[in-house]
C-alpha cells in the first residue's frame, strides 16, 4: 500500500536479472527499505564503479528512498578454507571494504567456506580474518563483518579468536537448512553476535536441497524474527533470491510475508 511504512528489510540483487535500475525499482515498489548487493554484480562491482559512479549510485538510491544495507563478498568456491582461493578471497574482501566505505554500507557478508573439510590451518584462517578487521579499522568505517560457513559449529570459536567486536554471524537460512542445522537453534546459540539475517528458504530431504520462496520451506521465519527482536538484533534482514525460478515474484511474495511478520 502506498502509505505503508517501508519494510525494515533489504532486497538482495542476487538472482535478479536485468539492469540494476530495474532491481532498484522493484525493491522500491515492493516496499523494501533497502537493497543488498554483491561484489560480482555486473554493474555494481568494485571494479566497475569508480568514485564518481559510486556517488551516482547513492544519489539514485536516495531518490527512491532506498538504503544500501549490506554488501556480499562473492568468493571462489573454497573461499578462505582452500589454499588455492584464499588470496583471491582476501583481495576481493579488501576491495569490498573500500566499496562499502564509499557507498556508506555498514554490513559486509563473507562465507568462509567449508570449515569441516578445510585444508587451511586455523591459525592461517584467524590471521586472515584479523587482517580484514584491521583493514576495516583503517578505513574508518563502522562496518560489521558478518561471517557464515557451510557448517556453523566452529564459528563461535573462530570469532572469539579473531577478537574483533564487529566480527559476527550472518545467519543464513537456506545454508543452515542445507547443513542439516536448525536456523532457530543457531539464532539462539549466537544471540548478541548476529550481524545479518539472510532470509532464504529451502526444503532438505536426505542429501537433496531445493531452494523455495520464503515461507514455503523449512525456515521458521516468524519464530526467528521474534527471537531476533527479543535479542535486540539491529542488523539488516536481507531477502536472498538466488536459485529461484521467478525471482521478481519471489521478491514480492517475501515483501508481503515480512510486512505481516514485522508489523508492530
Amino acid at each position: 500500500m502506498p502509505n505503508d511504512p517501508p519494510i525494515p528489510a533489504a532486497l538482495s540483487l542476487d538472482g535478479l536479472a536485468g539492469p540494476a535500475r530495474d532491481s532498484f525499482d522493484l525493491a522500491a515498489s515492493a516496499g523494501y527499505a533497502g537493497i543488498a548487493i554483491a561484489t560480482n554484480h555486473p554493474e555494481l562491482s568494485p571494479d566497475k564503479l569508480d568514485l564518481s559512479a559510486r556517488r551516482h549510485v547513492r544519489k539514485i538510491l536516495d531518490s527512491k528512498h532506498l538504503n544500501l544495507a549490506a554488501l556480499r563478498i562473492a568468493t571462489p568456491r573454497g573461499s578462505l578454507t582452500d589454499p588455492a582461493t584464499i588470496d583471491r578471497t582476501m583481495d576481493s574482501a579488501r576491495k569490498a571494504i573500500d566499496l562499502a566505505r564509499d557507498l556508506g554500507i555498514h554490513t559486509l557478508a563473507l562465507n568462509l567456506g567449508n570449515l569441516a573439510s578445510t585444508t587451511v590451518s586455523q591459525s592461517t584462517l584467524i590471521s586472515a580474518l584479523r587482517q580484514l578487521a584491521q583493514a576495516v579499522d583503517a578505513s574508518g568505517t563502522p562496518l560489521s563483518l558478518a561471517f557464515s560457513a557451510d557448517t556453523s559449529a566452529p564459528l563461535a570459536d573462530i570469532l572469539k579468536q579473531v577478537d574483533y567486536d564487529y566480527a559476527r554471524i550472518n545467519l543464513e537460512g537456506a545454508r543452515l537448512i542445507a547443513a542439516g542445522e536448525s536456523p532457530l537453534d543457531a539464532a539462539a546459540n549466537f544471540a548478541g553476535r548476529i550481524a545479518q539475517f539472510t532470509a532464504s528458504d529451502a526444503i532438505r530431504a536426505g542429501s537433496s536441497l531445493r531452494p523455495v520462496e520464503l515461507g514455503q520451506g523449512q525456515l521458521p521465519l516468524s519464530e526467528i524474527l521474534a527471537l531476533l527482536h527479543e535479542q535486540g538484533f539491529r542488523g539488516p534482514t536481507v531477502v536472498d533470491l538466488r536459485n529461484l525460478p521467478n525471482s521478481p515474484a519471489a521478491a514480492l511474495h517475501a515483501a508481503h510475508l515480512l510486512r505481516m511478520a514485522l508489523r508492530p
